[in-house]
C-alpha cells in the first residue's frame, strides 16, 4: 500500500512538472508572438508614412493575391517582388531604376550624398556603408522591419537603384529578395 501511494506521487508531481514546463513554454512562445506582431504594426504604421511621401509605381505591402513572384511596370524601370509578410502575401520589396519613381523624393540620379540627412530625418537608422570593389557606394537605413538600400557609383555620387523591402523575423516568414 506504501509503496502504491509514493508511486502516485510520483506520478502527480511529475504531471504537475510536466504541466507547468508546457504552461511556460505556451506562455513564451505567446510573448515571441505578441512582440513580433507589435513590431509587425509599426512597421506597417512606417510603410504608410512613406508610401505617403514616395512614388514607388506598387502598392508597397498591400495585400495581393498574385500568384507571380514578382511584376514589372514602366519597361523594367519599377519591380515589385510578393511574398508573406504579417501572415498575408503582399508586395514585400521594390526595386526602382527610373527617376520616375522615388522615395522621400530621393530618386535615380540625385546625389547619394543627400540621402542621410533625409532618411535620418524620416527614422531611419543608418547600416554601415559599403564601398564595393566594383566602385559601387551602398547606403542601407532600417526602421523596424523596413530596409532600404541605395547604391551609386563612386565615381559621379549618382543613385543608380533603390531598394525597398521588408524583412521579418517571423520563423515563417524569413524570405527575402534582394
Amino acid at each position: 500500500m506504501r509503496k502504491k501511494k509514493i508511486v502516485i506521487i510520483i506520478a502527480l508531481v511529475s504531471l504537475v512538472f510536466l504541466s507547468g514546463h508546457f504552461v511556460y513554454r505556451n506562455y513564451q512562445e505567446t510573448k515571441e508572438q505578441a512582440k513580433q506582431k507589435e513590431v509587425e504594426d509599426k512597421t506597417l504604421k512606417a510603410v504608410e508614412h512613406l508610401k505617403k511621401n514616395s512614388v514607388l509605381g506598387f502598392d508597397f505591402l498591400s495585400e495581393n493575391d498574385s500568384t507571380a513572384d514578382w511584376r514589372t511596370l514602366d519597361e523594367e524601370s519599377v519591380y515589385g517582388f510578393n511574398n508573406m509578410y504579417a501572415g498575408k502575401r503582399r508586395v514585400t520589396s521594390v526595386e526602382i531604376y527610373s527617376l520616375d519613381y522615388n522615395i522621400y523624393d530621393l530618386k535615380v540620379t540625385d546625389d547619394i550624398d543627400l540621402v542621410d540627412n533625409v532618411m535620418e530625418s524620416q527614422g531611419f537608422r543608418r547600416k554601415e556603408d559599403v564601398l564595393n570593389e566594383s566602385g559601387i557606394i551602398i547606403k542601407e537605413y532600417s526602421k523596424y522591419e523596413l530596409n532600404v538600400i541605395f547604391k551609386a557609383n563612386e565615381k559621379d555620387h549618382k543613385i543608380s537603384y533603390i531598394w525597398l523591402g521588408v524583412k521579418s523575423e517571423s520563423k515563417e516568414e524569413n524570405i527575402v529578395y534582394d
